[in-house]
């Protein structure tokens, strides 16, 4: 019974959590830096900017940017340069585009 519990709590804190970001104005502890790249294979994540928090999915690259701090999931802080950032991301024109590229750095958004 244990180990059931156990992995059904893993799974729903992973359905759970989407990706509602704030975009912070200045750079804090928390906050994942990223930058955004006009070039779709520099991108580690390539982003699909939705437009409630009930559309984001599990860690998928689907974005909602929440008006407000309390509301996010992340804290992100737009940087100029890719050296600078933690992330780096492309804008998709479709949410079936958007998704991992670099898995590593997945868990920079949970």
């Amino acid at each position: 019974m244990k180990k059931t519990g156990y992995i059904l709590i893993v799974m729903l804190l992973s359905v759970a959590y989407g990706q509602v970001v704030y975009e912070v104005s200045q750079p804090v502890n928390d906050a994942v830096k990223y930058t955004v790249t006009d070039w779709p294979n520099e991108a580690d994540l390539w982003v699909f900017r939705v437009g409630t928090s009930a559309e984001v999915r599990d860690n998928q690259g689907l974005w909602f940017f929440s008006p407000k701090p309390q509301k996010a999931e992340k804290l992100v802080y737009k940087v100029a340069t890719p050296e600078e950032a933690d992330l780096i991301i492309f804008f998709v024109d479709s949410p079936r585009r958007a998704g991992w590229k670099h898995f590593h750095k997945r868990g920079l958004m949970w």
